[in-house]
């Protein structure tokens, strides 16, 4: 099968091979989940929240739980740490794709449209944050100079 590709099929591989193969297989619908909430938070504008989630499944997590599962589970644990990892960084995902959802609804029910850009000739572009002005803002660009502008 697919294993015998990566190394050779002994007697003890293909005893556990079924065995490894479903644990891990079960990492795999958090971990799409996972990974579609770093493109969505990413596509919204909150690259910290991406991140910190793409370092949980990618480094912090995996790592952590491959060290210790082990020690206190025993050594066929690893493959069960694969799959909390991946578990436990959804339902951070999760908390904050509902955070995300409960204040933009809020924002809406308001009347205030999140995110929404400011557009120019057909483009997107920056406004500047409350309270500042750029030197062009009357002609919908930023003007290059005036502070830290936001997308809003």
């Amino acid at each position: 099968g697919v294993v015998g590709l990566f190394m050779q099929m002994t007697p003890e591989v293909i005893e556990v091979t079924p065995y490894i193969m479903r644990v891990f297989s079960l990492s795999y619908i958090p971990q799409a989940v996972c990974v579609f909430c770093v493109f969505y938070l990413q596509s919204i504008v909150h690259p910290k929240k991406a991140t910190v989630v793409s370092l949980l499944r990618g480094v912090i997590l995996n790592g952590a739980f491959l060290m210790i599962f082990p020690v206190f589970f025993g050594g066929n644990s690893i493959w069960w740490a694969i799959f909390m990892a991946e578990l436990v960084t959804m339902l951070v995902a999760v908390v904050y794709m509902v955070r995300i959802y409960r204040e933009h609804k809020k924002l809406i029910r308001h009347g205030v449209h999140p995110r929404q850009p400011a557009v120019y000739q057909g483009r997107a572009v920056l406004r500047p944050a409350a309270g500042e002005r750029g030197e062009d803002q009357d002609r919908g660009r930023s003007g290059g100079r005036g502070g830290d502008f936001h997308p809003v």
